[in-house]
C-alpha cells in the first residue's frame, strides 16, 4: 500500500507548489470530492510533520476510502 501512496503523493506534487493544495487535490483523487476545511487542516499538519508520502497514506486509509457503503 505505501507504494500507492507514494503515487499519489507524486500525483499531488505535481498539481500545485502550494501544500494545501496539493492535500485537496490528493483527496479529490481518491474521493472525487473536495474535503472540508477541517479534513484539509488536519491532512496538511500530518504532511508538514511527517511528510506528504504519509498524508497521502492517511487518505488512502480512511474508512471511506476502504469501505463501500
Amino acid at each position: 500500500f505505501w507504494e500507492a501512496a507514494e503515487a499519489l503523493a507524486a500525483r499531488m506534487e505535481a498539481t500545485s507548489d502550494r501544500l494545501d493544495d496539493q492535500i485537496k487535490a490528493g483527496y479529490r483523487y481518491a474521493f472525487g470530492r473536495y474535503p472540508s476545511d477541517e479534513t484539509t487542516t488536519v491532512l496538511t499538519d500530518l504532511a508538514l510533520e511527517a511528510s506528504l508520502p504519509v498524508a497521502a497514506n492517511a487518505i488512502l486509509n480512511l474508512d471511506a476510502f476502504l469501505t463501500k457503503e
